[in-house]
Parts: C-alpha cells; sequence; structure tokens
C-alpha cells in the first residue's frame, strides 16, 4: 500500500465524518478526531487513525454510545456519572474533566 500525506486539518475532519456517518455526535467525534490526530502525529500510531474503523464500527453497531454525554455532578471533585453507557472512547470525557 502505498503511503499517503494529509494535512492535520484534513485527517480531523476525515475522521469526524466518518465517526459522524457511524451513528457519533458531532461534539463526540470532535473530540475523538482529536486524540486520534496527536496520537498520530506524536508517532503513536498504534493509538492514531489506524482506531478509526473499529472505533466507527463499534459506534455503528451501538457496542458504545457515540452519543452519551457526560455529567459533571460536583464541580469541585470533577466527578462524573455515566449517564448512558460509556461513551465513545474515554477522550469526551477526558475532555470534560479538563474543561
Amino acid at each position: 500500500m502505498d503511503d499517503v500525506t494529509i494535512s492535520i486539518a484534513n485527517a480531523f475532519d476525515l475522521i469526524v465524518g466518518i465517526l459522524v456517518r457511524n451513528n457519533t455526535s458531532p461534539i463526540n467525534a470532535r473530540h475523538v478526531a482529536k486524540a486520534l490526530v496527536s496520537a498520530e502525529m506524536s508517532g503513536q500510531l498504534g493509538h492514531g487513525l489506524s482506531r478509526v474503523p473499529s472505533y466507527a464500527a463499534q459506534s455503528a453497531s451501538g457496542k458504545v454510545d457515540g452519543h452519551a454525554n457526560p455529567v459533571v455532578v460536583d464541580k469541585k471533585m470533577r466527578l462524573f456519572v455515566l449517564m448512558q453507557s460509556m461513551a465513545l472512547l474515554i477522550q469526551p470525557w477526558i475532555s470534560r474533566l479538563m474543561n
């Protein structure tokens, strides 16, 4: 297979589009895309773009809830309640924790 080079922005947009088309909310798709592109850029290929097909398949099949939304229940302690099933990956949850 030939190597393909795309810009960071194009990789991000491509991942978001794939995830959204496979039953992931746009906001969760953006969190996941940011994490995957960051991993790829830092050389952690096993945690980067290679995960897109499996993440998309898991969301499309309902194995994970691509629309799950973390809810902050205690801002001081930064505790979360998993209101639905686990979100698509941990990235949306981590992003909420950091904000």
